[in-house]
């Protein structure tokens, strides 16, 4: 169980212009059966049931827009300062699922995988269609949902996989796998009313993978790389649609075929007993093959295929250094980190104002610790060059969402263990 209040500030503006606060009230369990093999040399298996049952309820203020408004004369009601503008949702969701998984071992080199997974969910959503005025500082309790608006589906779906590999010693092993994935549908949680259809389809994608794993130089070197192939279909974008200057909907819809080709490298070698280096490398080319849909909210669907994929920078990578040396009673270590990541979009319509640059991030810790590590004391810097970066979707209207990453940060941990 989960309860939690969360408030967030939607514009740059001096004046207060837009706050919304997020009351949650979360509630889930879940159950798992499994049964493994343990009776043969050359076949093992795992397999079992697995429910979830989760339901939400949440309820969400809007401050001091409404009242600015008013004040305009865009709202032909006479609001106070303090007056909020009430609306929520609740949504209850069963999951249901078995599966199985089995290695065959043809021989001490070669081993087939096979399985599957099928799954049932159900949703039940409600939904307030607009928002209620009220005015907490005058004593009005939370008032009820307006006009719920009420959804429900359900989903069911079969996922295989299949796997071979091949380890010609304890030191090496090449694989290969294909397998599917499913994300059903649903509805989005968060509208200010449906005049906009809310619901969405599930979401389906098939994964190719071919890759290496080694470890050389008598265990102080390993060595993995991997290629990989993506193809979603009924993929579901997040899509900011603009309602009127006081109002957005974000919907899902599923609205594109994508396709994604990478390949990655990772590389851990101890140079020493006391010094160890770990580097890593990430490529990935995400395209649309087809997107079809309406992105600005004018009932026209359009063709977006020449569009980039949000949150796919192309190219990664990473390097990371340690040093360990005893000193005194305990241990200290030293870590230096740097990380590179490409450019890339955060809009789904790629407005120039979700555009990121490319940002490298230089940081590093020192930890001294005592007793069986029990005891630590740590400083570190993050950012230390302070490479800065703003950016987030276009939401229209009279706001914009701006989240900046940390600059230059220094601080001293200290922790204990009991």
């Amino acid at each position: 169980d989960m309860d939690e209040e969360n408030n967030q500030h939607f514009d740059g503006a001096e004046a207060d212009l837009l706050d919304m606060r997020f009351f949650n009230d979360w509630h889930q369990k879940s159950h798992e059966l499994r049964a493994t093999s343990q009776f043969s040399d050359t076949f093992e298996f795992v397999a079992g049931l697995y429910y979830w049952d989760v339901d939400y309820e949440q309820r969400w203020d809007v401050a001091h827009l409404h009242y600015q408004l008013s004040r305009l004369g865009a709202i032909p009601l006479p609001l106070t300062p303090t007056t909020l503008s009430s609306n929520g949702q609740e949504q209850t969701t069963e999951s249901i699922a078995a599966f199985f998984s089995g290695d065959w071992h043809l021989n001490e080199a070669w081993t087939l995988t096979a399985g599957a997974r099928w799954t049932r969910e159900e949703k039940d959503f409600l939904g307030g269609d607009g928002g209620v005025f009220y005015d907490p500082a005058s004593g009005d309790p939370i008032p009820a949902l307006n006009n719920p608006a009420a959804f429900s589906d359900e989903w069911t779906e079969v996922t295989p996989m299949f796997g071979i590999r091949y380890q010609p010693s304890d030191n090496l092993m090449f694989y290969g796998s294909y397998s599917e994935g499913f994300k059903s549908g649903g509805f989005f949680g968060r509208q200010a009313n449906f005049n906009i259809d809310p619901t969405y389809d599930p979401e389906y994608v098939e994964n190719y993978e071919i890759g290496m794993k080694s470890t050389l130089l008598d265990g102080r070197m390993v060595l993995n790389a991997a290629v990989f192939m993506s193809d979603y279909e009924d993929k579901q974008e997040s899509i900011l649609v603009p309602i009127d200057l006081s109002n957005v909907a974000t919907v899902v819809r599923n609205a594109a075929v994508l396709e994604m080709l990478g390949a990655e490298l990772e590389m851990m070698y101890q140079i020493t007993p006391a010094w160890f280096v770990r580097a890593s490398y990430g490529y990935l080319d995400a395209e649309y093959d087809e997107y079809l849909a309406d992105l600005n909210g004018d009932g026209i669907v359009t063709d977006n295929s020449g569009l980039t994929s949000r949150r796919t920078p192309e190219n990664t990578f990473g390097l990371t250094t340690s040093y360990v040396l005893s000193l005194g009673p305990g241990e200290l270590s030293s870590t230096v980190s740097y990380r590179w990541i490409d450019e890339q979009e955060t809009s789904a319509d790629n407005n120039p104002r979700g555009h990121l640059d490319s940002i490298d991030d230089l940081s590093a810790t020192i930890t001294y610790a005592w007793n069986d590590g029990r005891y630590r004391v740590t400083a570190f810097g993050r950012n230390l060059t302070d490479e800065r970066q703003a950016g987030g979707p276009y939401i229209g209207g009279l706001t914009q969402a701006i989240a900046w990453n940390e600059p230059t940060t220094f601080g001293v941990e200290v922790a204990v263990s009991l």
